[in-house]
């Protein structure tokens, strides 16, 4: 059930025990993909014309009608057959006063705009998107009602991940696919089209990656990765880490997510990429000893971020995207044993990472995270 974007752009299905290689949009490096376990609770993702799918003011869906974002022949098409509303929809059983993430790919037929819509009892999501340009719409909640992590994100090929995250009030989602002719507005004209393919809700502040489902819900587990005994790549007396990510979210209570710890399994001593807040999906860099905080600071921005930890007898220093951003004078006690991580915590995209067996000079550093 675990997906990754390829080199050809198309998403594709990794078999188990197989490192997720994700590319960028247009080509270029991949990134190392980690997730935490996450669950589709909509049933037919791809299947559109399936029964359970609520239909209004539509023509039968014309499935497997052009290829969708993973080169195959699965995606359907949905046409107004009435002016008015348009929509596909599932009628979901969540949990009270949790986040979910809603999201679903679309491309553009004869209209610009799509929305996506949550009703929550008299609760209710509007968010709009723009098919033809890739912007987001207008937000059009009821008075009191917030959504966040609104986001549309090119697939290439015309495709778009449409998507956002909500606070459950209740235990049901009602959660609607509106063909929308202009920006704001539900109504859609007789004949207005959009493709569709790959529906997702999900627990959690962000969507992960595609869970592909066929008739029940499906779940992806979580990456797991044995601790590295890095002794032989770091120094007893210092030693420096780097690494560039393409994305890190916080995902679960307060703890590490990537780095360098004493082998205890423990987070008395531990140097790198941590939980901050995972309502919101901060993370820090948290740089520990003896059980002691030296340094604990929110990275502002974590997409496409270089980061480095460089620590020795003089003290911890990180850079960040070519500037000084922590520093303690601690002295380092020598107990780095294990590179760790934990993606129970948090998600990761990691495009490189290198372990250096002495402490780099601050212009070293400097130069090797700059942007």
């Amino acid at each position: 059930t675990a997906t990754t974007r390829n080199s050809s752009g198309n998403l594709e299905s990794v078999a188990v025990n197989v490192p997720r290689l994700n590319y960028p949009i247009g080509g270029g490096c991949p990134s190392w993909l980690i997730e935490p376990q996450a669950t589709n609770l909509i049933p037919y993702s791809e299947d559109f014309s399936n029964a359970n799918w609520q239909k209004v003011g539509l023509e039968p869906i014309s499935s497997n009608s052009i290829n969708s974002p993973k080169g195959d022949l699965t995606a359907d098409l949905i046409e107004s057959n009435a002016s008015g509303s348009s929509f596909v929809g599932d009628i979901i059983t969540v949990s009270a006063s949790t986040k979910y993430s809603v999201s679903i790919f679309v491309k553009k037929s004869n209209v610009d705009f799509f929305a996506i819509i949550i009703i929550d009892g008299s609760n209710i999501v509007r968010q709009y998107y723009n098919i033809n340009d890739g912007a987001l719409g207008i937000n059009d909640n009821t008075v009191g009602v917030v959504s966040e992590n609104e986001k549309i994100e090119d697939y290439s090929n015309g495709w778009y991940r449409c998507s956002l995250t909500y606070e459950s009030v209740g235990t049901t989602l009602n959660v609607r696919n509106y063909i929308a002719d202009t920006d704001g507005n539900l109504a859609s004209a007789v004949g207005s089209q959009a493709y569709v393919w790959g529906a997702q809700l999900e627990a959690g502040s962000y969507p992960t990656s595609y869970i592909p489902t066929t008739g029940t819900t499906v779940t992806r587990n979580a990456d797991v990765f044995q601790s590295l005994n890095v002794q032989n790549f770091v120094g007893a007396t210092e030693g420096t880490i780097y690494f560039k990510l393409k994305n890190a979210i916080a995902h679960s209570s307060t703890n590490k997510i990537m780095g360098l710890d004493d082998g205890s399994g423990g987070v008395s001593n531990f140097f790198g990429l941590y939980v901050a807040n995972a309502s919101t999906g901060q993370v820090s860099i948290r740089n520990r000893q003896a059980n002691v905080d030296l340094t604990n600071t929110v990275i502002p921005n974590p997409e496409n971020a270089k980061i480095a930890i460089k620590f020795s007898s003089s003290g911890i220093k990180t850079f960040l995207n070519g500037s000084l951003f922590q520093s303690s004078t601690t002295a380092y006690s020598g107990f780095v044993e294990d590179l760790v991580f934990n993606p129970f915590n948090g998600l990761i995209e990691l495009e490189s990472l290198i372990l250096f067996d002495t402490a780099k000079t601050d212009a070293e550093l400097i130069n090797l995270t700059t942007i």
